[in-house]
């Protein structure tokens, strides 16, 4: 599904509805949103370093652990990683709420035209009108739901796919066609 502009439906004319003094509205509501936007980026990136522990976790339980028999090390290991658990579940919660509240912010930056233009008489096609809450309803779905998410996660997978190259070259070619497989698959579908 591409994401298209919300003015992308209506006629180009650059009329009272998609301009707010000399700036878009959209452009300004996600201007609006940047320190939120800015925020989920840096949580996104908290949260895959720390998706890397359990992993972490089972290479020292089978490197340390299991030739010791090191309970204490493996106490403290499990500490450690019961702990990053908790964390990617608090900085999980805390940046899907920032999304919410971004989209929440979009909408209120943008209803005033959105709600313009929907109550404009004068439109000769009534249809451009159903289309423009089509769209502003699926901007604030695409911002508060996993889509984006996925967005802030995709940069992630060359780290993950060398990572998988440092523990072993066959799993990291394994990693690396299995994620050109699911992109072929992606853009096939």
């Amino acid at each position: 599904m591409a994401i298209r502009p919300i003015s992308s439906s209506v006629e180009s004319t650059r009329s009272g509805l998609f301009t707010v003094g000399k700036a878009e509205p959209l452009r300004q509501a996600l201007a609006s949103c940047r320190d939120l936007i800015i925020s989920v980026a840096c949580f996104s990136a908290l949260l895959n370093l720390l998706y890397i522990v359990p992993s972490i976790y089972m290479l020292q339980v089978y490197d340390r652990v299991v030739p010791t028999r090191g309970g204490t090390t493996l106490l403290l290991l499990t500490l450690i990683l019961a702990f990053a658990i908790a964390t990617v579940g608090i900085l999980d919660f805390a940046r899907s709420r920032l999304l919410v509240h971004a989209s929440a912010r979009i909408e209120r930056t943008l209803i005033e035209s959105v709600l313009s233009g929907i109550f404009d008489w004068n439109q000769p096609n009534r249809q451009r009108t159903s289309a423009l809450l089509r769209e502003f309803d699926n901007l604030r779905q695409i911002l508060s739901g996993i889509g984006i998410l996925a967005i802030c996660d995709i940069p992630w997978m060359p780290i993950y796919v060398i990572i998988c190259f440092f523990l072993h070259p066959a799993l990291g070619a394994f990693a690396l066609v299995c994620g050109l497989v699911s992109f072929e698959y992606y853009l096939v579908r």
